[in-house]
């Protein structure tokens, strides 16, 4: 089930050249999961065209806040709404 929901993520990017805020791409991402499962932090990059390490930013608060959880180590990490 991860590559589909891989798959579609990277099938739903935002508007090249666009730029979107942390809480922009936070709200982005949860709306993601509610229709794809699940996302890795690769396949979130990909799609909005950032780096993995802001996608892991992006994530921090989501998780802090209980909105999201996280299965995997760090090369197979997938992120799920909680």
């Amino acid at each position: 089930m991860t590559d589909q929901s891989d798959a579609t993520v990277a099938a739903t990017p935002v508007q090249p050249g666009s730029r979107l805020t942390r809480g922009a791409r936070q709200a982005w991402v949860l709306a993601q999961l509610r229709t794809a499962y699940d996302v890795s932090p690769r396949a979130y990059a990909a799609a909005l065209d950032v780096s993995v390490a802001t996608t892991l930013l992006d994530l921090r608060d989501p998780r802090a806040r209980g909105l999201v959880r996280v299965a995997g180590t760090t090369k197979d990490r997938r992120y799920f709404l909680a």
